[in-house]
């Protein structure tokens, strides 16, 4: 549908959240590596189309 290069990892009931990730309950946003490494995580609202966003994300993709 969104034409995405990357896997989502969609949990609505926050079981891996909760148990893997030890979420708080507020937003939160996880960027993990094909090892399964969280390499960034971002606590609370963000405007994901921003130019910074979209250059920062790109980094981190290469890197991975």
């Amino acid at each position: 549908k969104y034409n995405l290069t990357f896997p989502v990892l969609l949990d609505p009931d926050s079981e891996v959240a909760k148990k893997d990730y030890k979420t708080t309950g507020v937003p939160e946003t996880f960027v993990v590596d094909k090892n399964g490494i969280i390499v960034h995580k971002a606590i609370g609202p963000r405007d994901w189309a921003t130019n910074d966003t979209i250059e920062a994300f790109a980094q981190l993709i290469q890197r991975s």
